[in-house]
């Protein structure tokens, strides 16, 4: 299975960069590809051109996605609520990744926006795709 490269946006932990690296992804921050403090649209664009895979916290970069979906391929995962300490998303990316679904979601080649949602008395994890 091909995984595109995965571009986190500023607001995505160091932790969870480090879980997804040492799971051997390849994944790029903003001050790497020249993107730090580029405007959404600006990211997606690029991210689109590149076949790259977009992580945010940011509920609305779903939504931009959508735009970009009749162009060209966009995949974006969101990790929601961003306030959580990023120990619980790596601990929800390690149940995924266990059971295959997040390693069958990178690899997909439609656009889809999916998200990863803990929630707030408990962790609960799903995903939902939205294609």
């Amino acid at each position: 299975m091909a995984v595109p490269a995965i571009l986190a946006d500023e607001n995505i932990a160091d932790e969870i960069v480090a879980w997804l690296r040492a799971k051997g992804l390849v994944v790029l921050l903003l001050e790497e590809v020249n993107l730090l403090h580029a405007t959404d649209t600006r990211i997606f664009g690029t991210a689109a051109e590149q076949g790259w895979l977009v992580l945010s916290h940011d509920q609305d970069m779903g939504e931009i996605a959508a735009r970009y979906f009749t162009q060209k391929t966009q995949r974006v995962l969101l990790l929601r609520p961003g306030h959580i300490n990023p120990k619980l998303f790596c601990e929800a990316l390690d149940v995924y990744w266990a059971n295959g679904e997040l390693p069958t979601l990178l690899a997909r080649t439609e656009s889809y926006v999916a998200v990863i949602q803990l929630g707030r008395e408990k962790p609960s994890f799903r995903i939902r795709v939205r294609s």
